[in-house]
């Protein structure tokens, strides 16, 4: 789902004792939790890859967080209740718009309000008013895609693509739709073509539907099929090959630096102590002011 409903007001009353960092794991583990709809993995290595820790803090505070928020349940996973009802509410929400939908849909407005009824309140409420809408009508609803007025693909709970005319100008959609079949002939469990995580692994840094299919391959050998774990590892290896590009640039921009002055009398001073120290000279202070002068 690319939407879940976050209420500030509970988030605080549960966190205010979370330090900056242990923040960061929990959001990282709702987003992750929300976005595909399922519970995470008790193992640690892979709740790492969820939430990206890579230093012993970031691991202690995922930990930290994992214990206290997500605990272990009788299926083997990491559940957090409020994120469980969260969904199944949206799941509710979805149910009855298809229903709606197949008997055709909400009623049209009429263009202009009856005589008997000007402001056009609704009669059905007790006092007359319209009821409220909230934003949570909106959570996990069929995703539509539109290009040039033409519908691409419908994403609904389960991670079924209920319609594909797709146009053939939207080739990345098409190839993700693929993928998504082939990841779900090897069992992977969760992968839909417009999953948040597919789309910006794709679309933004350039993972091919190979790769995809590699990692997938590599959590079914561990006995891991769910679709979240493979976006998160390739996740974490974009992360571990943009850092040591970092290194490898910065390694570069200090071997091309010119030594300073400092540096380079310091070594001339090292090189005097070897010298001596290989033709038994021990008037050092005469020799190194002498190479100073």
């Amino acid at each position: 789902m690319n939407y879940f409903e976050l209420y500030p007001g509970d988030y605080l009353r549960d966190t205010t004792r979370l330090s900056m960092l242990e923040h960061g794991a929990y959001l990282r583990m709702l987003i992750a939790y929300f976005g595909e709809e399922q519970p995470l993995p008790a193992d640690n290595d892979e709740l790492f890859n969820v939430c990206g820790a890579k230093s012993s803090a970031d691991k202690a505070a995922a930990i930290k967080i994992a214990e206290r928020f997500f605990p272990i349940g009788d299926d083997g996973l990491r559940h957090n209740k409020r994120a469980d009802e969260e969904i199944e509410k949206a799941r509710r929400r979805i149910a009855t718009a298809q229903q709606n939908g197949s008997k055709g849909g909400r009623k049209p407005k009429p263009k202009e309000n009856p005589p008997d009824n000007p402001l056009g309140s609704n009669p059905d409420s007790p006092n007359g008013t319209n009821p409220p809408t909230h934003s949570g009508e909106a959570l996990h609803a069929p995703h539509a895609t539109f290009t040039n007025n033409v519908v691409a693909s419908v994403e609904v709970t389960g991670g079924a693509i209920q319609t594909a005319r797709a146009n053939s100008e939207d080739i990345g959609l098409q190839a993700r739709i693929a993928l998504c079949n082939e990841l779900a002939e090897l069992g992977i469990t969760g992968a839909t073509a417009m999953n948040a995580s597919l789309v910006t692994l794709m679309v933004t840094h350039g993972v091919s539907a190979d790769e995809v299919l590699a990692t997938a391959r590599e959590g079914l050998k561990r006995g891991i099929e769910r679709f979240n774990w493979v976006t998160s590892t390739l996740f974490g290896r974009l992360a571990d090959a943009q850092r040591q590009a970092h290194q490898a640039a910065l390694g570069e921009r200090i071997a091309r630096a010119t030594p300073s002055k400092t540096l380079g009398a310091i070594q001339k001073l090292e090189e005097i102590k070897r010298e001596m120290a290989e033709n038994g000279s021990t008037d050092w202070p005469a020799k190194a002011a002498l190479s100073a002068a």
